[in-house]
């Protein structure tokens, strides 16, 4: 939901910050809390392992928005690839 959140706008937006607990907090602040979990969780218990598996799949024809698809790569470590 964190990721997808860069794609969203108005409404969708909004309801989006509060249902991940932003509160008042901007989608960059959010975005960066993200990032600096999935760097913070692998450091805490060298017996556990942490895998994400975000990623970004656009229908070939489609392509994402730039800007989403750069915040999906710097904060979330998502690839992403263009599909059939």
């Amino acid at each position: 939901l964190g990721l997808t959140m860069n794609g969203a706008a108005g409404q969708t937006l909004s309801e989006m910050q509060r249902t991940l607990g932003g509160g008042a907090r901007s989608r960059d602040e959010i975005n960066v809390a993200y990032r600096d979990l999935r760097t913070l969780l692998p450091t805490l218990d060298s017996q556990v392992t942490l895998t994400t598996a975000n990623g970004v799949f656009s229908r070939q024809g489609f392509p994402p928005d730039t800007g989403f698809v750069r915040l999906a790569r710097e904060y979330f470590g998502a690839p992403v690839q263009t599909v059939a």
